[in-house]
């Protein structure tokens, strides 16, 4: 989990965040949390994995009241042709929200997440919306739904690749200018970072 604290308590009370956010996330019968926070003004958010409609998908809560309760559950992305999309987390890089996740939806003969491929999301508007907004990403694939799209909906969502096949837990780091470390550990390669600026 990544902690970015929360900016009117500032650490105070985490415990009791904690409290209700899992109490929350438990009260959705989740096959996982896997999950992160973020901040976006005086809103919270976190991302996590879920199986509600088949495969793994990324879902996300908000919270506007520094924690004490979460609401507004929506869908992230789901992963391309019944794919798996998870271990997600989410950072806020400049004001604008990245959300990282593992897949297999661009990976032949891989059944499973680990060593597909990482991608990342972003949202401009605190989570309500995802799409790729990376400068100069090499390639972007879209999933089969995003936010207000259940279920594999219509509403498509791209995803920037930032670590290839063969990739392994991924992760986040916020640098300054508008710039984030896609962090991964790769088959042969060992543990990578590469940096990318939002677009």
């Amino acid at each position: 989990m990544a902690w970015l604290g929360l900016p009117r308590l500032r650490g105070r009370g985490w415990c009791e965040f904690f409290s209700s956010l899992f109490s929350f996330l438990s009260s959705l019968s989740l096959d996982t949390t896997c999950l992160s926070e973020a901040n976006v003004s005086v809103c919270c958010s976190a991302v996590f994995e879920c199986t509600e409609s088949g495969p793994f998908a990324i879902n996300r809560v908000m919270s506007r009241d520094d924690g004490r309760t979460w609401g507004e559950r929506a869908r992230v992305y789901t992963a391309a042709h019944g794919r798996d999309a998870g271990a997600p987390q989410v950072y806020n890089v400049g004001g604008t929200l990245v959300a990282s996740f593992m897949t297999n939806e661009g990976v032949g003969g891989l059944d499973h997440l680990d060593g597909g491929q990482m991608k990342v999301v972003t949202s401009v508007d605190g989570g309500r919306s995802w799409n790729n907004a990376v400068a100069g990403s090499p390639a972007a694939v879209s999933g089969a739904g995003g936010v207000g799209a259940e279920d594999g909906g219509a509403g498509k969502v791209k995803a920037t690749v930032t670590g290839e096949t063969g990739s392994h837990w991924p992760g986040l780091f916020a640098l300054p200018g508008g710039k984030f470390l896609a962090l991964y550990s790769r088959d042969g390669v060992g543990a990578v970072s590469q940096v990318y600026k939002l677009g």
